[in-house]
């Protein structure tokens, strides 16, 4: 069995495109239309500090594997 057919949330399939529409209805009552360029804005703003901060830690992760010493070849001398 795949990830996808045993995840619960996708257990009913990834949502087509009358399902988003009824999704995008849906949150359109919700916030009304005035909230949804301010939503939209601050989702936008989230996903730049989190891919921000996803290079900065990527980044930490390649510098901090460049920086170790390799473990020593050959047999150890005594």
């Amino acid at each position: 069995m795949s990830l996808l057919a045993s995840h619960p949330l996708l257990a009913f399939g990834i949502p087509s495109g009358g399902d988003l529409m009824i999704i995008a209805i849906m949150v359109l009552v919700l916030f009304g239309a005035k909230k949804l360029p301010v939503f939209a804005r601050s989702m936008g703003r989230s996903m730049g500090e989190f891919r921000k901060a996803k290079e900065e830690f990527e980044q930490e992760l390649h510098n901090a594997a460049g920086s170790e010493n390799p473990p020593p070849t050959g047999s150890p001398r005594a």
